[in-house]
């Protein structure tokens, strides 16, 4: 599972790109993406954006205690919500 750190008062995006199975990127039309955070028990969506070949995910409205969150990537490529995988999100307080 791969982690990814994001710093508390960042302003950076978590940018994903989809890849179909043979290596190619979808069209993104009319597709959807949320970033789901499981902070202990309760969902946090975070819905993204599409930009050309990627998705994108603001993270920087996020108001969560700094350590390491569970979360994953669901997809609606307008045939309802789709598990595309899992991850750690590591957010971190300081400057």
């Amino acid at each position: 599972m791969s982690t990814i750190t994001y710093r508390l008062g960042s302003s950076d995006h978590l940018g994903v790109r989809p890849l179909q199975p043979d290596g190619t990127v979808p069209d993104l039309t009319g597709a959807s993406i949320q970033l789901r955070i499981d902070n202990g028990g309760i969902c946090v969506p975070l819905d993204g954006t599409a930009d050309g070949d990627a998705f994108f995910i603001d993270l920087s409205g996020l108001d969560m205690p700094p350590r390491v969150y569970r979360a994953a990537i669901w997809f609606d490529w307008g045939d309802g919500w789709n598990h595309g995988g899992d991850l750690l999100l590591n957010i971190e307080g300081g400057c």
